[in-house]
């Protein structure tokens, strides 16, 4: 499977393996294949490459040099608990001989098969920190500027080293008073309340040093990690509430769903349910309790439904003669309809309703919409079909829009070029740069893509550009880092198209879209499952 030419290189069965494997969509047999390519020590370095380089790992060879020495036995300690914990739950979902995969229902598998991923990425982890020779490539800049954040600041009120709204790169949050409320990339949301400090690490792991915090994660998250100073936590799809006191002991308690707790010491991990609590002091002891109750700490905040942002929607179910009716908030500065090219063919059905339709023969839908311009945040996201069979030419141009010139111009397609990055991936790029997706999406099924550009300051597409496919944050396979200042007025400027590549008069889109909206900001991954799961107007 892997294979030796000039240094390892993943095969095309290697990387969407490892990509079901962030999609938590591994088969029974796919779930052996990982177990085989993580037993040799090729696969583990292919493994950690592709970790690192989707941004879900962050630790390196240079990151373990700047630990102070008092801390390296503390942060042994910590990993050994993740391992101990992720160990327990691997066995149980798969080695354990009197609990074979068939004998666990649907849901459970669901939730235990991410936990063998979970293992590869603790070993690799380990690997970045005592593996002196890894490839040079992983240690170069250009790969640590791949996971510039992880979270963002959805609200703030107190306190603290942080502000409303900020994109929050791996390091601490402090919190003096108040509450922050931060939602990682992965979907997963943290309440911290009162004097509180946690160190954020990946889009799937936090260490909380001291105080309280509630945590909600959604389906997508499933396998977040809280990290304390006494021990683990990880979720199975729930919500639930963790405290450090000053003596570092811990506490959590479960509010829905389940989790797994462990201690730094090793001992057998818990399976704490709905109501359930647990105390975790210093030396390991484990205490059934439920001191941590309901009314000592503050849930997270149910999720709203509304989306505070301007945008463009095009649902394909509205269409009057050529024009498919804008059903925006014209918060953009007025309704902007699309004009088709041959609407008895364009408008066949789709994902919901009626769908756009393109046969990538000179043809394509215009808007008066000039785009979002400059660096300030969007958000596109639409549903799209696109055959087996596409060809290079068709690959460019879902939408489009800005000034052909260095930097300006704005394009998401899927990717043809397999030096660039996974064939048939998303692709988001302007001139001079791009960056691509890990899922070749050419497989003739609907697929919800969503495009995000976070804006702020020094934007650059390697850094600022997150893709979310069917509802999961996207991996990286390729890119190419250039700042972004979008240009959307003057003469040479053209408005949104759907299915033109504004470059070659020759190369046009061929497939199926449907539910186009174009926001100007950037979504949370709620936000995002809203529009998937079609329950936002």
């Amino acid at each position: 499977m892997l294979t030796k030419n000039w240094g390892w290189k993943m095969s095309t069965e290697d990387i969407e393996l490892f990509n079901r494997y962030l999609k938590k969509d591994l088969s029974a047999a796919q779930i052996e294949e990982l177990k085989a390519v993580l037993r040799t020590s090729e696969g583990k370095v292919e493994f950690s490459r592709f970790m690192k380089e989707t941004g879900v790992i962050i630790h390196n060879a240079r990151q373990s040099n700047s630990v102070k020495e008092e801390d390296e036995e503390f942060s042994i300690l910590v990993k050994k608990s993740e391992e101990n914990l992720l160990s327990h739950l691997e066995k149980e979902s798969f080695g354990a001989p009197v609990k074979s995969l068939e004998n666990i229902n649907e849901k459970a598998q669901t939730k235990h098969f991410i936990f063998l991923g979970l293992l590869g990425v603790a070993a690799a982890v380990l690997l970045f920190l005592i593996n002196p020779s890894l490839p040079r490539e992983l240690e170069s800049e250009s790969s640590q500027r791949l996971v510039k954040s992880v979270a963002r600041v959805t609200h703030f009120s107190g306190t603290g080293n942080v502000q409303d709204g900020e994109w929050l790169k791996p390091g601490e949050v402090q919190l003096q008073n108040g509450k922050v409320e931060i939602t990682f990339d992965s979907g997963a949301v943290v309440l911290l309340q009162g004097k509180s400090s946690m160190k954020l690490e990946t889009t799937q792991r936090a260490f909380l040093k001291y105080g309280k915090m509630s945590a909600k994660v959604p389906e997508e998250a499933i396998g977040f990690i809280v990290n304390t100073p006494q021990g683990t936590v990880v979720d199975l799809g729930t919500e639930f509430a963790i405290s450090v006191d000053d003596e570092n002991a811990m506490e959590v308690h479960v509010i829905e769903g389940e989790v797994e707790a462990g201690s730094l010491q090793g001992n057998q991990p818990k399976l704490l349910r709905k109501d359930e609590s647990l105390r975790i002091e210093q030396g390991g002891l484990l205490r059934e309790e439920t001191k941590l109750s309901s009314s000592s700490f503050s849930r997270v905040p149910k999720f709203s439904s509304e989306i505070p942002y301007n945008y463009v929607y095009w649902p394909f179910d509205r269409v009057e003669g050529q024009l498919v009716r804008d059903e925006g908030n014209g918060g953009m500065g007025a309704k902007y309809d699309l004009r088709l090219p041959n609407p008895k063919e364009n408008i066949k059905p789709g994902k919901i309703g009626q769908s756009l339709n393109l046969s990538g023969k000179r043809e394509y839908a215009q808007s008066s919409f000039p785009g979002i311009g400059s660096a300030n945040a969007r958000t596109v996201a639409f549903w799209v079909k696109i055959p087996p069979d596409s060809a290079h030419k068709e690959a460019y141009a879902i939408v489009s829009w800005g000034k052909v010139a260095p930097s300006q111009k704005w394009q998401i397609g899927y990717n043809p070029n397999p030096d660039n990055g996974t064939v048939g991936a998303i692709r988001t790029e302007f001139s001079l740069g791009y960056v691509i997706g890990t899922t070749d999406l050419r497989d003739g099924r609907w697929h919800h893509i969503v495009s995000m550009f976070v804006g702020g300051k020094k934007p650059d597409v390697a850094t600022h550009v997150r893709h979310y496919i069917d509802g999961k944050l996207e991996g990286v396979s390729g890119y190419k880092a250039r700042k972004i200042n979008t240009k959307i007025s003057g003469p040479d400027s053209q408005p949104v198209y759907l299915g033109k590549y504004i470059n070659n008069r020759e190369w046009y889109f061929r497939g199926k879209v449907d539910e186009f909206f174009i926001f100007d900001g950037a979504l949370t991954p709620y936000q995002i499952s809203l529009l998937r799961n079609d329950l936002f107007k």
